[in-house]
């Protein structure tokens, strides 16, 4: 399996890891660092991966497809709940903070980038995260 395996995330993390700390003016360095991004993603590691995308925005707010780096930051957040909000199991009591910051993160990805190819997905995860917003605050 080599390094660049689709399926092989963990040791693309290293790598490009590796590649950060010991090449960090290289020219590579910013695909490198969305790579990590997405890599972390794959793994399931959603606010690792969320922490390595804002990174990502701050040092390259102009880049082409921030749209996408956007995305995956609302998506995360998304993500890292959805196994809890979205499953018929969430307990009353529990902190609504995480629904309303997805919440919030996709209003403003919508927001900033109405046009965006991923703008259709980002109204119906923040019509979920509303929805679970309303619910929550019923029970």
């Amino acid at each position: 399996m080599g390094i660049f395996d689709t399926t092989n995330y963990q040791a693309i993390s290293q790598q490009v890891e590796h590649l950060l700390d010991t090449y960090p003016y290289h020219d590579c360095v910013k695909d490198a660092r969305r790579l990590l991004a997405d890599s972390l993603m794959k793994r399931g590691r959603y606010m690792d991966a969320r922490f390595k995308y804002e990174e990502y925005q701050v040092l390259y707010p102009n880049d082409p497809e921030i749209d996408q780096i956007e995305y995956q930051i609302a998506e995360c957040n998304y993500q890292e709940i959805s196994r809890e909000v979205f499953s018929d199991d969430f307990a009353l009591g529990r902190d609504p903070t995480p629904i309303s910051q997805a919440e919030e993160y996709f209003k403003r990805f919508l927001i900033r980038h109405p046009q965006s190819p991923l703008a259709e997905k980002g109204r119906e995860r923040y019509a979920e995260c509303r929805q679970a917003a309303a619910e929550y605050r019923l029970e």
